[in-house]
């Protein structure tokens, strides 16, 4: 579930892994305080996300590698982006689950598609991907970030840049923190550094969200919650919290974590609750 920005909409969206080709996904969109139904998506599935202005919604499909752009005012569809997998790489993956879906202020969509390749290999997936300007130019994603087998993403605005944080299964590189800047209209995207599992609090296939200034990090896995305050070149842990009552799974890989705009609120899943 995602608010929009202004908090007058709620997106919902379904996904039952156990029906797979049996049973039609949908994303609801619901007027708040009201409850009214504002738009039914079909075949809306796993992730969805709102741009910076709440004018574009983006909807991840059943298979996983495609997503939809629904202009919110409108209900209009705007196009469909793409992973770009090859017909051989879909026949091996046939559905993935996407974890991280987010916009960042300029418009770029960025997404995490965690694949254990049980049928096989499909270096495509191993990175996170992102739309330049999803939403003024269509076309495949490109890999983004250095460490391999990606697991969760999220971007928010530093200064005038933007703060990518991606969390990897990797345990040389559980968590990596990149800048994306601009000047002078040539993007660059610089590695800022990354953390380790023992520099991460013992963090294993987190969750992550930045919040809104993209100054702290939440991160949260099968065990604990953990708060970071990020610096250009260290990640200093503010806080943590066991989790008892954690799942020792990992939910289907669903995302279980998310930051209040004002940034000084966190809510994430665990065994048959919530928290915050």
């Amino acid at each position: 579930m995602h608010l929009s920005p202004d908090g007058r909409s709620l997106a919902v969206v379904s996904a039952d892994a156990r029906s797979r080709l049996f049973s039609k996904q949908a994303t609801r969109v619901y007027e708040i305080p009201s409850g009214k139904l504002r738009k039914q998506i079909e075949g809306g599935a796993w992730q969805c996300a709102w741009n910076a202005d709440g004018t574009i919604l983006g909807v991840a499909t059943w298979t996983g590698w495609d997503f939809d752009l629904w202009d919110t005012k409108t209900w209009a569809h705007k196009r469909q982006l793409s992973i770009g997998l090859s017909p051989v790489e879909k026949q091996i993956v046939r559905f993935v689950l996407p974890v991280g879906l987010c916009f960042d202020r300029d418009g770029n969509l960025y997404t995490a598609e965690p694949y254990n390749a049980w049928d096989g290999v499909v270096p495509q997936l191993s990175r996170a991907k992102v739309w330049w300007n999803a939403t003024s130019v269509s076309g495949e994603a490109v890999s983004i970030g250095t460490c391999p087998s990606v697991f969760d993403v999220s971007a928010a605005p530093r200064g005038r840049d933007t703060r990518v944080v991606i969390s990897n299964e990797n345990a040389e590189c559980t968590l990596e923190i990149l800048r994306v800047q601009n000047p002078a209209g040539k993007r660059i995207v610089r590695r800022e550094y990354s953390l380790n599992v023992s520099q991460a609090h013992g963090l294993v296939l987190s969750w992550v969200s930045l919040t809104n200034d993209g100054r702290y990090l939440v991160a949260r896995d099968s065990a604990q919650f953990c708060l970071f305050e990020l610096f250009d070149d260290q990640a200093k842990l503010v806080y943590s919290r066991s989790d008892r009552s954690a799942s020792s799974e990992t939910m289907l890989r669903k995302k279980v974590l998310d930051v209040s705009l004002n940034g000084r609120f966190a809510a994430y899943g665990s065994e048959h609750r919530s928290d915050g």
